[in-house]
């Protein structure tokens, strides 16, 4: 189950509690102040819930603390 870039962007954004347009595929904790341990917990569930309950088999993603991360780790485990 593939998951876009846009909705990765939608799902950080949605978990950091940011206006649209604030995160890009460039984004992560390094250079977003809201992006911190609680709120990374949050994006892992929302993607958990997104990947129907398996982001827990995709190595990496837990690790991934930038939006670019995440869609390689989720790519890299569907590929």
């Amino acid at each position: 189950m593939m998951i876009s870039e846009k909705k990765v962007i939608e799902i950080v954004q949605s978990s950091l509690k940011l206006e649209s347009g604030s995160i890009s595929i460039d984004s992560s904790s390094e250079n977003v102040d809201e992006w911190d341990s609680l709120a990374h917990l949050s994006i892992l569930v929302t993607l958990d819930e997104e990947l129907k309950g398996k982001a827990g088999e995709i190595d990496d993603l837990a690790k991934a603390t930038s939006v670019r991360g995440i869609l390689e780790a989720i790519n890299k485990h569907y590929s």
